[in-house]
């Protein structure tokens, strides 16, 4: 496809937004077409929000509860954790983890760290300091047991909503946490309904008081994601439209060290507004994971059940440099 062809889809991409035409939205998905990830760990209850460990043999995603009239006893929540493991070309049937990391409200959106080892997850269970706060769980020092989940306090809950949180490295090398919440913010620092904060990682170990990374990730738009590409200079951002997600992509500037625009609407979102969200790239950077309602009929209503899908890196980089000549690989 020549690159003034995909220029001229950006442009639309720009202008309309979540309003762009459905013939433009199916000319963009041609270009990056995503593979599903086979069953298990895709089940009929919906995969959401995956997260793989650095060997890429474990994944951990959520699932909601089972259809009404069909409950499941084994499912303690109104969404949990589960992992699933890869034996030799399968994955295993998705395993619930067990109390306390999952409790009887919701825990969800999971973040497992490269050795498999640490996990920090949202959850609305009570005495957190919000309506919705995010943990930390460790397993136990020589054992494969999880600890007991501890609330990871300022700056990152507050008494507001405050989820999906990425541990991640900007280009220029900062350990950094991004994360959604819905904290009211001060004049200025603030760009719409919910939006993406920002802390980095002092060299006391302590992290830094949280900051608006700016209008390249966040806009009047609810923004619920933001995951910085691995070994490259791409951001993915999530924005949420009532029951709807979408991706964007970002860039980072190495003069500023910001992140910055085009904005672009990402190729794979899929044509007919079903969501594309609540990705995350594998710990090698080579390929990005994600939740799609791209099988599911239009005019659905969340939560309907998503699935796991994966998309080589250099596919995405190489769509961002087509469209606006800036390479960021």
């Amino acid at each position: 496809m020549k690159a003034s062809f995909i220029k001229n889809i950006c442009i639309i991409c720009i202008t309309v937004g979540f309003g762009m035409a459905n013939a433009a939205l199916a000319a963009a998905a041609s270009v990056t077409q995503p593979f599903p990830f086979p069953s298990p760990p895709n089940n009929p209850y919906g995969t959401y929000e995956p997260s793989m460990t650095a060997d890429q043999q474990t994944i951990y995603f959520a699932m909601f509860p089972a259809p009404i009239g069909n409950p499941d006893p084994n499912r303690p929540g109104n969404r949990d954790i589960y992992v699933s493991y890869k034996k030799g070309d399968k994955w295993t049937e998705p395993e619930l983890l067990p109390a306390p990391v999952n409790s009887e409200h919701m825990d969800t959106e999971p973040m497992i760290s490269a050795d498999g080892r640490t996990l920090i997850f949202m959850s609305n269970r009570p005495g957190g300091m919000g309506n919705s706060d995010l943990y930390m769980v460790k397993m136990k020092t020589g054992s494969n047991e999880w600890g007991t989940p501890v609330n990871m306090g300022a700056p990152f809950n507050t008494k507001y909503n405050d989820h999906c949180l990425v541990m991640a490295t900007n280009p220029n090398g900062e350990e950094v946490a991004y994360w959604a919440t819905k904290r009211p913010l001060e004049k200025g620092k603030g760009f719409g309904s919910g939006d993406i904060l920002m802390s980095k990682k002092l060299a006391n170990g302590k992290w830094s008081e949280a900051v608006n990374p700016g209008k390249a990730i966040n806009t009047g738009q609810n923004q619920c994601r933001f995951v910085p590409g691995i070994g490259n200079k791409m951001g993915i951002v999530t924005d949420h439209d009532k029951s709807h997600h979408q991706e964007f992509m970002v860039r980072w500037d190495d003069k500023t060290e910001q992140w910055v625009g085009p904005r672009i609407m990402a190729g794979w979102n899929h044509p007919g507004g079903q969501s594309e969200g609540c990705g995350r790239f594998t710990p090698d950077g080579k390929k990005w994971v994600w939740s799609s309602g791209r099988d599911l009929p239009a005019g659905y209503s969340f939560p309907d059940r998503f699935a796991l899908y994966w998309l080589d890196t250099d596919t995405m980089t190489d769509y961002y440099q087509q469209i606006t000549d800036i390479d960021v690989r």
